[in-house]
């Protein structure tokens, strides 16, 4: 399953990759936007020019999925500009990753309803 999405506010692209081959759609995508920052298999990847995706197995667990938002949502922020401060900033890191968070699990819940039926 591929999706994406524009972040509301901050202007950049989220790309949902959910995949048995996370090796295989991640060369698929750099050339498509040509190399990520990152160059870990990693499951978040950023190439700059506001251009973020995430990559995931079908079985990836709660845990893993919460980790790599909470990269991402990081990794958002500073390509916004955006400083961690405690008592500024907060706020807005902590909605961000609520927005994404609620995006990719309805994205993925759709995709195992679909695979039901």
């Amino acid at each position: 399953m591929k999706c994406s999405i524009e972040v509301p506010f901050y202007h950049v692209d989220v790309h949902l990759v959910v995949t048995d081959d996370i090796i295989a759609e991640r060369k698929k995508m750099v050339r498509e936007f040509g190399e990520f920052e990152e160059k870990n298999v990693g499951a978040v990847c950023g190439c700059g020019d506001g251009v973020f995706a995430l990559f995931f197995t079908p079985n990836e667990t709660h845990g893993v999925i919460a980790h790599e938002i909470y990269h991402l949502t990081n990794g958002i922020m500073e390509y916004v500009g955006c400083v961690p401060q405690k008592g500024y900033s907060e706020e807005a890191y902590a909605y961000l990753d609520e927005w994404i968070t609620d995006w990719v699990y309805l994205k993925m819940s759709v995709k195992k309803r679909k695979k039901m039926i």
